[in-house]
């Protein structure tokens, strides 16, 4: 900033300006096959200098020096991970030896026309690293970075084919978690489909229902029906600009069953000269039913036991996990906190036992009813004790507008006493 009576600007560089290669060294390039020439770019930048401070143009010069390739080659660590050749002059093009920094730029860029055609031709061993050699020579203002190795740069060209994929298996296939609550107005979804070296423009890509990868990749589970979700987008197109197309689906909650995880496989094909990546073309969407009482829940509860007439109170988190449209499925402890260990002396007595439990809508939306049901179809270790019962002093209920369960329950110890529970549940 200039306070009044400056009669010019002075701005004080970090250090004395430099120029040199940002993407020095060995860098990997890929050359999209999508026409008969693409163009590639490789950045020359001036460090130490703002754009404001740039009142003259200069130019840098630079040169393709195959030494560069042997003294790479010749580095130990490369060894084992495939020698650099220089890609065939053929391949590309440069339309000069020199780029210009204009006014008020601080960068400028090489130009480099590639032929994928002559580049599919010419370079076919794959253990080969085939490499454009660059150094710069000169600037004509300012100085060359005084690290010789930012000066240089070993431009490795890999050519690939421009493809499609869904955006959710970016980082490898692998399922992708949804939730469909039964009862909800709304069970919608919208996976992304994106692209690798795809030119400018509007692409038309279609997705299937793929029972045939199901089998493939996933044999052993379930695939959602057909009737249980809908493709609702009338018209999927990736659009370059946004880079991004979209899929929508709407699922149909009351065509699934609570018991069941299902695999729905959707699987893009574009209408067009660009293919869908193997890889990645196929998105699996993994699904789960849940009503809308299964959350996590802060648990709260105090525990007594009429053996030592002792009281516990006891702070944990808990599942409800969805087993009927109203009925949630909960451990009567859960972790290392055991109802009723602290009051009886026993560790592992209750441990992992489970119980199920109904909610019976009323007119009050604060005390829906509750009714408990004992599991007797997980196995011993983890049934509902048989003398599990609704505590008959205090009333259980379900508070809709709080989400908050309040639960009264209790069962018998080995020694035929009580083990009385309190326990209210609020959703996190």
């Amino acid at each position: 900033m200039c306070l009044s009576g400056c009669t010019k600007n002075v701005w004080l560089d970090n250090d004395a300006p430099q120029v040199y290669i940002p993407l020095h060294g060995f860098s990997s390039n890929n050359v999209w096959a999508t026409g008969e020439s693409v163009d590639g770019l490789l950045a020359v930048y001036c460090s130490g200098l703002r754009p404001a401070n740039q009142k003259e143009a200069f130019t840098v010069t630079y040169s393709i020096d195959n030494s560069l390739i042997d003294q790479y080659n010749a580095d130990i660590t490369q060894l084992y991970s495939g020698q650099a050749v220089a890609l065939p002059a053929e391949c590309y093009k440069l339309n000069s030896n020199n780029v210009v920094i204009e006014v008020g730029n601080v960068e400028s860029m090489i130009n480099i026309t590639f032929y994928p055609n002559v580049i599919a031709q010419k370079c076919t061993d794959p253990s080969k690293k085939y490499v454009i050699p660059f150094k710069l020579a000169s600037t004509s203002k300012y100085s060359l970075h005084s690290d010789v190795t930012y000066t240089t740069a070993l431009y490795a060209v890999k050519l690939d084919t421009p493809r499609f994929y869904f955006f959710a298996n970016k980082d490898g296939v692998a399922p992708v978690g949804r939730k469909v609550v039964y009862g909800a107005a709304n069970n919608t979804d919208k996976y992304e489909i994106a692209a690798f070296g795809v030119p400018l423009g509007e692409y038309k890509i279609n997705v299937a229902y793929d029972e045939a990868a199901m089998k493939d990749i996933y044999p052993k589970e379930t695939i959602l029906p057909q009737d249980a979700f809908k493709i609702t987008s009338d018209n999927i197109v990736y659009k370059s600009e946004v880079s991004k197309g979209e899929v929508t689906l709407e699922y149909y909650a009351d065509k699934m069953d609570f018991r069941n995880t299902y695999y729905l496989p959707l699987t893009l094909s574009p209408e067009s000269a660009f293919v869908a990546d193997e890889e990645y073309k196929t998105l699996f969407v993994k699904i789960e039913l849940k009503n809308e009482y299964d959350k996590s829940y802060g648990s709260k509860m105090t525990v007594a036991s009429a053996s030592n007439s002792r009281t516990g109170a006891y702070s944990v988190d808990k599942d409800m996990v969805s087993y009927e449209k109203d009925m949630v499925e909960m451990q009567i402890a859960t972790n290392a906190t055991i109802a009723g260990a602290g009051a009886t002396g026993t560790s592992t007595t209750y441990n992992n036992k489970y119980v199920r439990v109904k909610i019976v809508p009323t007119d009050d939306k604060s005390h829906y009813d509750i009714e408990y049901v004992l599991i007797t179809d997980k196995g011993k270790a983890n049934n509902t004790p048989a003398s599990f019962e609704a505590d008959p002093d205090a009333k259980s209920y379900y508070d809709w507008n709080l989400e908050k369960f309040v639960l009264n329950y209790r069962w018998k110890h080995t020694d035929g006493k009580w083990i009385t529970v309190e326990e209210i549940l609020s959703a996190k």
